[in-house]
């Protein structure tokens, strides 16, 4: 049997990755050079990528012309070759859960461990955040066409975006996001205890200023029990704060203005 036909039988049985040792072990008198050799020109005729060191992704017909496999039809078996927990984050998450103000060229992975790079892979960049841990309650389990992954629930994925909203393109495309996902969030009282003081601050401001009232109420009375924040913090991080106001009941001080897309 040859490497492409192996790799074929891979994609009949459902899977869309392998390792290069399993390629190793399938073929025990092809020696490493034969096998890189081969490796190198599946990859140059599009037929399968190289994800990872060591990791590769089958790459059917429909999606040579993308430029690649979408990172959620492999996502959770580079996670586990890396020996990592995940979940798919941010902007990612948001698309999942059906925002429409997504960018489909960017693909977000929270992880615990040791940093990643920043990689791309055709025509998707894959950022990887690093996290100590999480509670289990803010993932969701999702069926995609590879098998399952795993996604932050939609509280989880509100509160990634505003903390982390200088990596994903700014406080006022997290509040376009929010927008469309406040319908959909169902707060945890031990999730919200997870997070950072300033995190739940900034989003609830954002919901009052968005007059989303109820949703700030319940995350304002599940946050500080009707006690007023002592912490002022900035609605954009990295923006000077003096001559700003902080007058409203989240002490934020409000150094721009949010602007959301309709």
């Amino acid at each position: 049997m040859r490497l492409i036909e192996w790799i074929e039988d891979i994609q009949r049985n459902g899977r869309y990755t392998f390792t290069y040792q399993e390629a190793k072990i399938t073929f025990p008198d092809k020696t490493a050079k034969a096998i890189d050799m081969s490796l190198f020109r599946l990859m140059q005729q599009g037929a399968i990528q190289s994800a990872f060191k060591g990791f590769y992704t089958v790459i059917p017909i429909q999606y040579q012309n993308l430029g690649g496999l979408p990172p959620a039809m492999y996502i959770n078996d580079l996670m586990k070759y890396l020996e990592r927990d995940y979940y798919i984050s941010h902007l990612s998450a948001a698309a999942l859960h059906g925002s429409a103000h997504q960018q489909p060229q960017e693909f977000y992975v929270t992880h615990n461990k040791s940093a990643l790079r920043k990689t791309k892979k055709g025509v998707m960049r894959l950022n990887f955040i690093k996290k100590e841990s999480w509670n289990c309650s803010a993932v969701e389990r999702k069926k995609s066409d590879a098998g399952y992954i795993l996604v932050s629930n939609p509280l989880q994925t509100a509160f990634d975006l505003v903390n982390d909203h200088n990596k994903i393109g700014g406080i006022n495309r997290a509040a376009t996001i929010i927008n469309e996902m406040v319908n959909l969030i169902k707060y945890d009282k031990e999730l919200i205890k997870q997070q950072k003081q300033v995190t739940l601050q900034r989003l609830g401001f954002i919901l009052d200023d968005l007059n989303w009232q109820n949703e700030a109420d319940e995350l304002y009375n599940q946050s500080f029990k009707m006690k007023k924040p002592k912490n002022r913090y900035p609605l954009k991080s990295g923006k000077l704060q003096k001559g700003y106001s902080s007058r409203n009941r989240w002490n934020i001080v409000e150094n721009t203005s949010i602007e959301i897309d309709e």
